[in-house]
């Protein structure tokens, strides 16, 4: 009789103290919310990624592929240039691309970057809610 109050106790102790939490795996969304430039695309893959870039000539063609973490629901997706100055950043130009579907959380399209050389932020906006999702950093030569 000792001995089985002996197990179950020595069980108790064990289950008590072992781990129950709940799985900590992440949940929901597998997408980030990121916004990359590069010099072409393929499928849904950016090729030539990079957050430098040499212009020949007077524009440069980028592409882009911006990833939100929530669905895009369908949303027109606005990138918006601007380019570093002395005293902060000075707007250049919002491109509008309309949605060629009503979910998803990927959109990959370009743009005509006209705005010279030197140092800008690229951000990427969804227009339904003016809800930004991601900016980066980029240079043209």
């Amino acid at each position: 009789m000792k001995r089985k109050i002996f197990v179950l106790l020595l069980i108790s102790v064990f289950l008590s103290s072992s781990d129950c939490k709940k799985d900590e795996s992440p949940t929901g969304s597998e997408f980030q919310n990121k916004l990359t430039l590069g010099t072409g695309m393929t499928g849904f893959v950016l090729v030539g990624e990079s957050t430098s870039f040499t212009m020949i000539g007077s524009s440069l063609n980028l592409y882009f592929r911006l990833e939100a973490k929530d669905d895009m629901a369908g949303s027109n997706v606005q990138i918006k240039i601007e380019k570093s100055t002395t005293s902060g950043y000075s707007h250049q130009q919002t491109f509008t691309f309309e949605a060629t579907q009503s979910y998803g959380h990927i959109m990959l399209s370009s743009f005509g970057h006209t705005f010279g050389k030197g140092e800008f932020k690229a951000s990427g906006i969804l227009v339904n809610g003016n809800k930004f999702v991601a900016s980066i950093n980029y240079i043209v030569n």
